[in-house]
């Protein structure tokens, strides 16, 4: 399977690590968007096993977020919009290398990241979306229930300074004041609901999510320009049987 990397500076002139791999004949590219605190591979490595998978047919696209994995980048600036504006590089760039044929993986978080960037954008329009994972529609207890996480690893909050999340390996995360800024000012079902006017759209929602709070999920289902559809998995589908079934309902969906 081909396999290339590169950096590629966004917009603050930072350089962002992008891999791309799989079908280089593909007329279709599909861009994948992490999560927060993770890098390319996603949680559990659940991008690689896509993307292996999706490589068979499509070329694939994915990239660390500034600050995260291999890119440039300091953690306490990171903030949604930031994040947009390194998708909106990578776009750009996939539509004039590869052609405007682009479909979308994103999962948790860079379902809103992904959601922004297409408001922002003129004249890119994915022709088909997969979400994974969707965060809670309401942003303030979304907003809580963070925090509660943070402090119960044993962490700092400090919504209007640096706070300190702890993680399972590593140094700890450091979250800036922009973070919990624009998760206030952001409405998820809106940002949603007028993508997926715009495009072929799939959402899934692992039953057994461990992280996203289930009490406001099935507002997605009110969307009807929304294909809406829960499978057995924990939030990054760890187990293997989860995964085979995720990753078979994508590639159905891509055909």
């Amino acid at each position: 399977m081909f396999n290339q990397k590169l950096k590629i500076a966004n917009k603050d002139g930072e350089k962002l690590d992008v891999l791309i791999e799989g079908n280089t004949s593909s007329k279709e590219t599909i861009v994948f968007v992490h999560g927060w605190g993770v890098d390319k591979d996603d949680g559990n490595g659940i991008f690689i096993d896509i993307a292996k998978s999706l490589g068979k047919k499509f070329r694939c696209v994915r990239f660390d977020m500034s600050s995260c994995g291999k890119s440039e980048g300091k953690e306490e600036d990171a903030n949604h919009q930031k994040f947009t504006d390194d998708l909106k590089t990578i776009l750009h760039y996939v539509r004039e290398k590869f052609g405007v044929a682009i479909s979308l993986v994103a999962i948790s978080q860079g379902t809103l990241i992904a959601s922004l960037a297409f408001s922002q954008i003129d004249n890119i329009y994915p022709r088909k979306v997969v979400f994974i994972s969707p965060v809670n529609t309401n942003s303030t207890e979304g907003i809580e229930r963070k925090m509660k996480k943070i402090l119960s690893r044993g962490g700092t909050v400090d919504e209007f300074g640096i706070s300190i999340s702890p993680r399972s390996a590593g140094e700890p995360q450091k979250i800036g004041p922009g973070y919990w800024k624009a998760l206030r000012e952001m409405n998820p079902l809106d940002l949603v609901s007028k993508f997926s006017k715009a495009t072929d759209m799939l959402m899934i929602r692992p039953i057994d999510d461990e992280y996203i709070d289930s009490s406001h999920i099935r507002d997605y289902q009110k969307i009807i320009s929304l294909k809406f559809v829960e499978i057995h998995g924990g939030h990054n589908f760890k187990k293997p049987e989860n995964r085979a079934i995720l990753i078979e309902k994508i590639e159905k969906f891509l055909q």
